[in-house]
């Protein structure tokens, strides 16, 4: 459940919340590179977070 709500999180970021704050703040995006980039950078941060809290949440201390 993790995995899917970190991915679900990066997704939304990347496009719904990235367009919209371009259009409220009137942000110039150039040729457009900007609309593309974000959405796939914030979703492969999610999954690396994702990854990475996956371990965490397994991780189990070793005893000696």
């Amino acid at each position: 459940m993790f995995t899917w709500i970190c991915l679900a999180i990066g997704v939304f970021c990347g496009v719904p919340l990235f367009l919209g704050l371009t259009t409220l703040f009137d942000i110039p995006l150039g040729h457009g590179e900007a609309m593309i980039a974000a959405p796939v950078f914030n979703f492969l941060l999610a999954l690396v977070l994702a990854v990475s809290g996956r371990i965490a949440i397994g991780w189990s201390p070793i005893r000696w």
